[in-house]
């Protein structure tokens, strides 16, 4: 090697070590606190709502969403803005409204650690008749706390946690973000994602609609009168779900899995996903595959399970 190339490298690692060294120290006099290198400066602000409301409509594009119950019955939301955002709180034809005015640019969120605006609403009642959420980068989480008529939650990467009682409907919507739902019993689900995974455990309801694409679906210790999900390539696992008069499944690639569930009939189709499991009661099987295996009881009551695949295998077995 080249006496220059050596002299060349030498100064790169000094160079290196030296930043290195540099960095270390600025970290020190910051007493290694991250966020002090943040180029936005955020302030905690308090709201206090004396007027009465029933609905709830939020509509933010990146702020965090956490619903608490208030200890002293009075509404206060707390919010975290920056120099350049600002909630908007305001109540209207018995609706509390609250939007998010972002004047930032794309250059602001540039940085180490940067934070997201947020919103923690502390609610005075036990119930209210609706709540409305539409967000984009949004998490959103809603305690066991509250009873809701109807809810209807809308974000794109944001994850959503559903406790929450529902008398009425329930639809949440999400792009890339995850939603959990438990312990819950609206007369109806409707539960959209895209890559996100979706879990739904210790669920009551009349009927109930999954329109997931590839990511993954959950449902354990479900009971309804009629579940039914459209075409995607995410698998969808069963586990204790009795859907009453119908399962209505259709799937793309994704894998359909059962584990002691049941209903009057059921109705599968895959292209290149498998259907295994086991079933609760017997019924009068109805498959078909083209490359697959097929291997289910060959009972001749109950009622129908028509299951259609065409290189996925179809392997069901009957008991407890």
């Amino acid at each position: 090697m080249k006496k220059s190339k050596i002299v060349w490298i030498i100064i790169a690692v000094s160079l290196i070590i030296l930043g290195a060294v540099v960095s270390t120290l600025s970290l020190a006099r910051l007493n290694f606190d991250f966020s002090k290198l943040n180029t936005q400066k955020y302030v905690s602000n308090e709201h206090i709502v004396t007027e009465d409301f029933s609905n709830i409509k939020i509509d933010v594009d990146t702020s965090d969403i956490e619903l608490v119950r208030s200890e002293n019955n009075e509404c206060m939301i707390v919010s975290i803005d920056t120099e350049k955002t600002k909630h908007i709180i305001t109540v209207k034809n018995n609706t509390l409204f609250i939007s998010l005015d972002d004047e930032r640019k794309w250059y602001d969120y540039i940085g180490v650690f940067t934070m997201s605006p947020s919103l923690t609403i502390h609610l005075p009642k036990d119930s209210y008749d609706s709540l409305n959420i539409e967000a984009d980068t949004s998490d959103i989480t809603i305690p066991k706390d509250f009873i809701f008529g109807n809810v209807g939650i809308e974000t794109d990467t944001g994850d959503v946690q559903m406790l929450s009682q529902v008398s009425a409907t329930l639809d949440i919507s999400s792009d890339t973000g995850d939603i959990k739902m438990q312990n819950i019993n609206p007369q109806s689900i409707t539960l959209e994602t895209n890559t996100g995974d979706a879990q739904m455990q210790n669920i009551n309801s009349q009927s109930i609609t999954l329109e997931t694409d590839t990511g993954k679906t959950y449902l354990t210790n479900v009971n309804c009168n009629y579940l039914s999900t459209s075409g995607g390539t995410g698998d969808i696992s069963f586990k204790n779900v009795d859907a009453g008069t119908k399962f209505d499944i259709t799937r793309s690639t994704g894998d359909v899995m059962f584990d002691r569930c049941d209903a009057d009939e059921l109705y599968i189709t895959t292209d290149t996903g498998d259907i295994r499991g086991t079933l609760l009661t017997d019924k009068v099987f109805i498959c078909k595959t083209d490359t697959g295996d097929i291997d289910v009881p060959k009972t001749t009551d109950g009622g129908k399970c028509e299951i259609t695949t065409d290189t996925g295998d179809i392997i069901i077995k009957i008991g407890k």
